[in-house]
């Protein structure tokens, strides 16, 4: 009614928002199942009636950083990527405030497939899956970290490994070793097995030689040490997930290597919580030791 009467929906209030950036409280205020569906029905009411698809609100949020919370791949195309198809790419890239793109955004969403299929026309269109936010995380760390196999696997698929590191100098695969993440270890290990078969590594300048940016093996990501020293391996044991140190194993991972405190996965094994209560045959330091 009120869009019918030349309401903007691209206006922004006193507080720097527009209408689009108070649909995700929706869901929360109301707790309401069916909350998502309106959600859709009104961006897409909100889209429709949207002047200037480049305008960012006081959060340096565009329209697209916002519609990629409740719209599918579908509607996001119709009503936002296919009506200025030369702006695509430089719209999928644009930063926030707090440096997250669209991509980022969906990812933090947390809607499963949807999630998959919204990355992968924002990867279509463009976007770029290094790009990383203030806090130096791209989105496949993001989805390693969230526990979000489908779309993880959908970044790996479109952009190969992702060897970029935050501020801690953690990879993606330290994040997807995190307790509760990739708890079964069948998801992390198809994740290690995406990498496996991606011959185009690319590290950034700080991590390899200019020379040595490409054609690196995989093995270096299952191996590489966050500014602790520690490797994806050492978290995995930390975080007494021996089904994920198991698979690790498995695909390569090197027990020798120290953080910076001179332990290796031996060490920490040792010093392990599960000593004592797994069989002897399933324990950490069974299967360290054993290596």
């Amino acid at each position: 009614m009120l869009l019918k009467e030349d309401s903007r929906s691209d206006q922004i209030d006193k507080f720097g928002r527009t209408p689009l950036a108070y649909l995700k409280f929706m869901g929360v205020r109301h707790n309401d199942s069916d909350m998502t569906s309106l959600q859709m029905e009104i961006a897409k009411e909100f889209m429709g009636a949207w002047k200037s698809l480049d305008a960012k609100d006081d959060d340096g949020m565009t329209a697209l950083h916002h519609i990629v919370e409740f719209l599918n791949d579908e509607n996001i195309e119709r009503y936002y990527l296919k009506r200025d198809r030369e702006a695509n790419s430089a719209a999928a890239n644009t930063a926030d405030k707090a440096g997250r793109t669209p991509l980022h955004i969906a990812v933090l969403a947390e809607r499963g497939e949807v999630a998959a299929s919204v990355a992968s026309v924002l990867l279509r269109h463009g976007a770029e899956r290094s790009t990383k936010d203030s806090s130096g995380m791209t989105p496949l760390m993001l989805a390693c970290k969230t526990g979000q196999a489908v779309v993880a696997t959908v970044l790996l698929d479109y952009t190969g490994v992702d060897a970029e590191r935050d501020h801690g100098g953690k990879t993606a695969l330290h994040y997807a070793v995190e307790p509760e993440k990739f708890s079964s270890g069948q998801d992390l290990a198809a994740l290690m097995e995406n990498a496996k078969e991606d011959s185009n590594v690319r590290f950034s300048s700080a991590q390899a030689p200019p020379d040595e940016t490409t054609h690196l093996a995989s093995m270096d990501i299952i191996d590489s040490c966050d500014h602790d020293g520690r490797t994806p391996l050492h978290e995995a044991i930390l975080a007494d997930n021996a089904t994920v140190a198991r698979a690790l194993l498995g695909h390569g991972a090197d027990v020798k290597l120290k953080d910076r405190f001179g332990r290796n996965s031996l060490h920490h094994a040792a010093e392990s919580n599960q000593i004592g209560n797994p069989p002897a045959e399933e324990s950490l330091i069974f299967n360290v030791f054993n290596a």
